[in-house]
């Protein structure tokens, strides 16, 4: 079976996960601020997310958990 997700992040500061195979939504991680951009890596399965000013998260697919959090000035 093959996985079917879409991340979606927005004004909510929320990122969530909807997987279409088990038609379940999950709430992957948020931010302070409103999420202004996702990326997907499918080399390590990391989802970047990052808001305005110059913030930016790494969460993993698989732990559904937030990794690291950056600032840049």
């Amino acid at each position: 079976m093959q996985i079917f997700n879409l991340y979606v992040a927005g004004l909510d500061n929320t990122l969530k996960m909807y997987d279409f195979n088990a038609t379940k939504e999950t709430i992957v991680g948020s931010h302070e601020a409103p999420i202004r951009c996702v990326d997907y890596c499918s080399d390590v399965n990391l989802i970047i997310t990052g808001t305005l000013p110059c913030t930016f998260y790494t969460h993993s697919d698989y732990l559904h958990a937030l990794l690291s959090l950056s600032f840049f000035n």
